[in-house]
């Protein structure tokens, strides 16, 4: 795996890391809904294995690179938000 894909997919690992912590860290959920944040995870985790497979089919597959741009501009954006997000709820005022 070039370096470039080795960096999205620890992106990707640690954007879905920082997902699952923000939504759990800040709602304490009844029962049934932990357990949907725990399918929610498990769900994530094969999204990560869909850009592995992406980022080593891209160069020949045009398809997979379309898929994997979109999918980088849309995990860029949630990280982003997250980041204001975070931010916005340590400020005082």
């Amino acid at each position: 795996m070039p370096i470039g894909e080795a960096v999205m997919s620890a992106f990707t690992q640690a954007l879905f890391n920082k997902v699952v912590a923000a939504a759990s860290s800040e709602l304490k959920f009844p029962q049934n809904i932990a357990v949907e944040l725990q399918n929610l995870s498990c769900s994530l985790w094969t999204i990560q294995a869909h850009v592995e497979d992406a980022e080593e089919r891209q160069m020949n597959d045009k398809a997979a690179r379309s898929w994997l741009t979109r999918f980088k501009d849309v995990a860029y954006e949630m990280d982003d938000l997250l980041d204001e997000h975070a931010a916005e709820s340590s400020d005082p005022n």
